[in-house]
């Protein structure tokens, strides 16, 4: 037993922890951009606690309840690197796009964005 969780309690391996986490703070990333962030206004942090996404005074957190190790933070940031890449290339399949998106609640995320970014203006 690897001692990680999903976010719903499941036993997963350090592997399979990184990829949720690294499609998790993705999917704010894609959830700021579709709601009209600009890219440029949206800033990452990812690490050894998880990662968070911040635009348009919003904030996404996707907290690990135990903060990693320094080199599995490193592997966790590596992860998140190649996988936002492959984004912002746009050579991630449509499958896994999809699945990303509707893992991780996109499309509510963005009407709340929109709503409060016109409860804003």
């Amino acid at each position: 037993m690897s001692g990680y969780t999903d976010q719903s309690g499941n036993p997963v391996t350090f592997d399979e922890l990184v990829t949720q986490v690294s499609e998790s703070v993705l999917a704010n990333v894609i959830a700021l951009e579709l709601a009209g962030v600009p890219r440029d206004e949206i800033k990452m942090v990812v690490g050894r606690d998880g990662g968070t996404v911040i635009g348009a005074e919003a904030m996404f957190q996707t907290p690990l309840v135990t903060p990693l190790s320094t080199e599995q933070g490193k592997a966790l940031y590596d992860e998140f690197s190649r996988l936002f890449t492959d984004y912002r290339q746009g050579s991630l399949d449509a499958e896994q796009l999809a699945r990303i998106r509707s893992r991780n609640n996109v499309d509510n995320k963005i009407d709340a964005i929109r709503q409060s970014l016109e409860s804003q203006g």
